[in-house]
């Protein structure tokens, strides 16, 4: 018999397709609007609230104890994170979504006393479903995916990059950023947090490094990442906080120590 973790698993494989669905019918037929939040870099559409309320209405209607943690804040913020806690990000990669209609994913996770049980990142135009349920292995839509492979040096590495920080870590930081672009082959930038992590998870990319994201940002991606093999911490090696914003490092094992020294070299 499933156990009750897998078959919520299977259950919102179905809820995640669905809310694909509504997101392509948006963009056939709907005009896109959108408004900022903290800055003109932050922005928010319709789709951004109407996702995210399909996914707190499907989850609460299906398992009413359940704590969810949002991006647009249309549920009630978690009074503990010890039981069953949900994370979503309904469009993450907005400013994609806004001015490519691609390259952005829906991004939902589950935890169970702080532990990842299941993340998917969906990147809906490109119909890539990726997926994977603790100790299960990692797909994209039905196929496996093998492990991350080890063999890499830092040398060789492509290196994906999200430069949002805090105003006052700026100068400091682009001063690492430029050390970093001499140590490695190449620096990405996507502009979404869960589909680059996703990327890396599958082998595309050889690391991803931000500075400041949020908890629904990574909490999916964090996921398929460790279960390809790989190792999610932030950049003083610790476990990633599921409360506040946090610093995120992504990548196979045999590089992890050489970033670490790179990032927190003085």
């Amino acid at each position: 018999m499933k156990n009750q973790a897998f078959l919520i698993y299977e259950h919102t494989h179905e809820w995640v397709i669905e809310a694909g669905q509504k997101v392509r019918h948006f963009l056939r037929h709907k005009t896109m609007h959108f408004e900022t939040k903290t800055d003109e870099h932050d922005l928010v559409t319709e789709m951004d609230r109407t996702i995210e309320q399909f996914f707190v209405e499907k989850i609460k209607s299906h398992y009413p104890d359940h704590q969810i943690i949002g991006e647009e804040g249309m549920s009630r913020p978690p009074q503990s994170l010890d039981g069953w806690v949900w994370l979503i990000d309904p469009i993450d990669g907005t400013s994609n979504f806004v001015s490519f209609q691609e390259d952005f994913v829906i991004s939902v996770a589950l935890y169970h006393k702080q532990i990842g049980v299941f993340g998917y990142v969906y990147d809906v135009m490109a119909g890539k479903m990726y997926h994977a349920f603790r100790d299960k292995g990692l797909f994209i839509n039905h196929e496996p995916v093998p492990p991350l492979s080890e063999q890499k040096r830092l040398t060789d590495a492509m290196i994906a990059l999200d430069l949002h920080m805090p105003e006052e870590e700026r100068q400091t930081n682009m001063e690492k950023i430029m050390h970093l672009t001499e140590q490695v082959r190449g620096i990405r930038i996507y502009g979404a947090t869960a589909l680059t992590l996703a990327k890396c998870a599958v082998g595309k990319l050889d690391a991803y490094l931000t500075f400041s994201t949020f908890p629904w940002d990574h909490a999916a991606g964090r996921i398929l990442v460790e279960e390809a093999g790989g190792i999610v911490s932030d950049f003083n090696a610790n476990a990633l906080s599921l409360q506040t914003p946090t610093s995120v490092v992504a990548c196979n094992r045999n590089i992890y120590s050489d970033l670490l020294g790179l990032l927190t070299h003085k």
